[in-house]
């Protein structure tokens, strides 16, 4: 079975072509460390997706909403380069 191709995000458009070679092996290689990644992130991202009745209960609580999707929008996008299957 073929290895999924990394995220384009890992490789700037001037790196050259060695170096990305390089690169690939190395986060290949450190499997484990994504993995492990994956799961903390996961689990961040559902911290954030729980909310309390004291969170309505805020003037504030569209804001600190906003900064919540932002964060998880955050968290995916460097969540779907740890994701190496």
């Amino acid at each position: 079975m073929a290895d999924k191709k990394l995220n384009v995000m890992w490789f700037p458009s001037t790196m050259p072509a060695e170096d990305k070679e390089t690169l690939e092996t190395l986060i290949r290689n450190s499997r484990s460390v994504m993995d492990r990644l994956t799961v903390v992130i996961d689990r961040e991202i559902s911290h954030l997706q729980s909310h309390t009745p004291d969170d309505y209960e805020t003037p504030a609580w569209a804001c600190k909403q906003a900064d919540r999707i932002g964060q998880i929008r955050a968290l995916n996008k460097i969540r779907k380069m740890t994701v190496l299957t």
